[in-house]
């Protein structure tokens, strides 16, 4: 995923000698490989979910149903990297998603939030909507800069995300919300909180890269690796995914007045 005005740090450290081109278009490619390894990790994280959150109203079906959403943005993608650089390159990507899969650790993304269904699915919202809004920055650099093909084809995988959080936000106000004013404001105010920790460690993440503590790599860890990015797309994602819940909770209150 790309952001605007900047080019983010890229996964790999050994490319393709088709993804050395150092120019805008080269960089974009990249930009596409990088997405292949991140889609195709879903099936790691998939793995990791603890057996008991299957009791969560509507938590089997959404993850069974996002895993396949997740699988086919992968095939998608590389259908992409075959098209614009060769067999040769597709199959060196696929093998460094698989390295980089085997490798991965979601344990302990955002204050272990596989420990906890709440957290885990707030961290989930709070990625989907981060990859919603950095797929939508994705497809205007390839559109502004004549690659329709991949410009529609991530337009639409950002559509899907945006159904995805959508869906995430409906899980928690579904299996944690209280029909109450004062029980609502609690939740809202605790799912402010994970999302404020959520940032502030993905800024500190980007500040060690600036300042040269580490090398950027992508972490492996399928919900947190949005250190490359505009300060000002943190605030962007914070505010969508405010209104995303204030809708979803508006429903889900106009559903239940109906029902009494």
């Amino acid at each position: 995923m790309y952001s605007s005005g900047q080019e983010k740090p890229r996964i790999f450290s050994d490319v393709p000698n088709e993804l050395q081109s150092s120019d805008k278009i080269g960089r974009l490619l990249r930009t596409l490989c990088d997405d292949y390894v991140v889609e195709s990790h879903a099936q790691r994280l998939f793995e990791g979910i603890p057996e008991a959150w299957s009791q969560l109203v509507g938590f089997p079906e959404f993850i069974d149903s996002w895993l396949e959403d997740e699988s086919r943005h992968a095939e998608v993608i590389l259908d992409l990297i075959k098209s614009s650089l060769g067999d040769k390159a597709a199959e060196e990507v696929v093998a460094h998603a698989k390295h980089v899969t085997d490798q991965s650790d979601d344990s302990s993304v955002y204050g272990n939030a596989l420990n906890d269904p709440f957290r885990f699915l707030v961290a989930f919202l709070y990625d989907e909507v981060f990859t919603r809004e950095s797929y939508r920055l994705d497809a205007l650099q390839y559109k502004e800069n004549n690659r329709p093909e991949e410009a529609r084809v991530i337009a639409l995988i950002a559509k899907d995300e945006g159904q995805h959080a959508s869906a995430v936000a409906e899980l928690l106000v579904r299996n944690f919300a209280q029909d109450d004013q004062e029980a609502l404001d609690c939740f809202l105010s605790d799912i402010s909180g994970i999302v404020n920790e959520a940032i502030e460690e993905d800024r500190r993440k980007k500040a060690a890269v600036r300042s040269g503590e580490h090398r950027r790599v992508y972490s492996g860890s399928f919900i947190g690796d949005h250190d490359g990015y505009p300060d000002e797309l943190f605030d962007k994602v914070k505010s969508q995914l405010t209104k995303i819940l204030e809708t979803t909770i508006n429903i889900w209150l106009s559903e239940k007045n109906t029902e009494e």
